[in-house]
């Protein structure tokens, strides 16, 4: 079921199911959606923060997007449409914020997929607030170029046990995941076919995974991490938070400055992405395990 605008079915369905599909016919929306893709279809594109490199060291993400103005991923998220959906399913709460932004994409011939997971199952139990993701497709999307799946009904069973798999040794990145035999039975994947433009939301702990692409499309789309604001808080990157809903105060403003400062992780991105700095950590670690 494909909705049109945000409603009580909608939020009625998305409660249900954990998940929920939306088509947007705006012109402004399409217009910055055609742009994002035109973007990052440049093949000179250079200069990105990638993330989640599969056995091959092929990388399955650009992250931190937001704060990439060129890319003007931020405004297709600021379309008030957009808003509209995200006010529709956050119901009571007054503010929330972006903890992270990236475009996922596949690699042509080369392993792509996401094993079955749940946002959750990335985050401490104590670190869980009331959130979701949000997919928007760049592209037309289907099984043939790595279509998302979402389990339907899964985000009522709790955050299950999640396995670790590293995939790149050189860097370290891997894939949290769960195991088939710890999914119930009766809850199975579905492959969400969707149109340039649509929209997925779903729950953090709805379990989802992609296939790889078969064909000469990466499948081209963005995802964010939307969850409620409460307390001082960075965002995954270690950087003051971008806003959806509501905003900061002046003085937690200045208080999350002094907190990144002195936050170890912010030392971390700068290092990992650091191409020199990071591939002379990786030689060294080498060096030391060899």
């Amino acid at each position: 079921m494909i909705f049109n605008s945000p409603t009580k079915e909608s939020n009625d369905f998305y409660l249900n199911q954990g998940y929920v599909h939306y088509r947007i016919n705006n012109t402004t929306y399409k217009t910055n959606i055609d742009y994002c893709f035109n973007y990052y279809s440049d093949p000179d594109l250079k200069d990105q923060n990638t993330a989640f490199k599969n056995a091959e060291g092929k990388a399955r993400h650009f992250i931190d997007v937001f704060r990439d103005k060129d890319s003007k991923t931020l405004s297709v998220y600021q379309h008030k449409n957009i808003k509209d959906i995200v006010k529709n399913h956050i119901l009571k709460h007054e503010r929330f914020y972006f903890t992270h932004s990236k475009m996922s994409f596949k690699q042509i011939g080369s392993e792509g997929g996401w094993y079955p997971h749940q946002d959750n199952g990335y985050k401490n139990q104590s670190d869980i607030r009331d959130g979701f993701a949000m997919f928007i497709c760049l592209e037309d999307m289907d099984e043939s170029n790595g279509a998302l799946q979402v389990y339907p009904e899964s985000n009522n069973i709790g955050t299950l046990k999640h396995d670790r798999l590293v995939e790149d040794a050189s860097s370290g990145d891997n894939q949290l995941y769960i195991k088939d035999e710890n999914i119930p039975p009766n809850i199975r994947p579905l492959s969400i076919i969707a149109s340039k433009g649509d929209i997925i939301l779903f729950s953090a702990n709805t379990i989802h995974k992609s296939l790889s692409t078969k064909s000469n499309s990466k499948r081209l789309s963005l995802i964010a991490e939307i969850e409620e604001y409460k307390s001082s808080k960075l965002d995954d990157y270690g950087k003051v938070p971008i806003f959806i809903i509501g905003s900061l105060t002046k003085l937690e403003t200045i208080k999350l400055k002094f907190k990144r400062f002195y936050n170890p992780f912010t030392y971390w991105f700068l290092i990992k992405n650091n191409k020199t700095l990071s591939l002379f950590i990786r030689r060294f670690k080498h060096k030391l395990t060899s």
